[in-house]
């Protein structure tokens, strides 16, 4: 699992009422929340208030979705 990059966060949409406000929930040291890792991120959607972590399911899907599109097409080694 990758980690969220949080510049594209917002432009994923919340597994629960599909608005993309979604932001990271700040936490004490400003890292990460306590007793978590930096994988297990808490993540709110500003619109219905709700809270998910980093890792779930949804969220993960939508990011590996927008990784593939930022991701450009390989280019050939090949000169012709």
């Amino acid at each position: 699992m990758e980690p969220i990059a949080k510049k594209h966060l917002k432009k994923m949409a919340c597994p629960k009422c599909g608005k993309a406000k979604l932001r990271f929930e700040h936490s004490a040291d400003g890292v990460a929340p306590e007793g978590g890792t930096a994988t297990e991120r808490d993540i709110r959607c500003d619109a219905c208030k709700s809270e998910f972590l980093e890792n779930n399911d949804a969220l993960q899907t939508q990011w590996q979705k927008l990784l593939a599109e930022l991701t450009p097409a390989p280019i050939s080694g090949q000169r012709y």
